[in-house]
């Protein structure tokens, strides 16, 4: 069963956060993603993995996201994603409460 990570910035300050620089960050963590925008959000699918990411994207900027993550994949996607947000300055929280 699959569950999700809920991803935001801590307050309300101006988005400087774009695709991407995203999408740099979590290569950089090991993530390689490819980005598929459709009509019902804006996905980071990340390669050779069946989790992925869903962001919400306004003006440019990556605003809320939230990780699906997948048990058949390895418990490091999870890690390597929490730790790239955090490193952003972004809030990480399951069900539980900050991760």
């Amino acid at each position: 069963m699959a569950y999700d990570l809920q991803i935001s910035p801590w307050d309300s300050s101006p988005a400087t956060l774009t695709v991407p620089i995203l999408a740099k960050e979590l290569a950089r963590a090991g993530l390689a993603t490819t980005e598929r925008p459709d009509g019902f959000g804006h996905w980071l699918d990340l390669d050779g993995q069946e989790s992925r990411l869903r962001l919400v994207v306004e003006e440019g900027f990556v605003r809320y996201a939230a990780l699906r993550f997948v048990p058949e994949d390895n418990e490091s996607v999870v890690g390597a994603v929490v730790g790239v947000f955090k490193g952003l300055g972004w809030l990480v929280a399951d069900e539980d409460g900050p991760v």
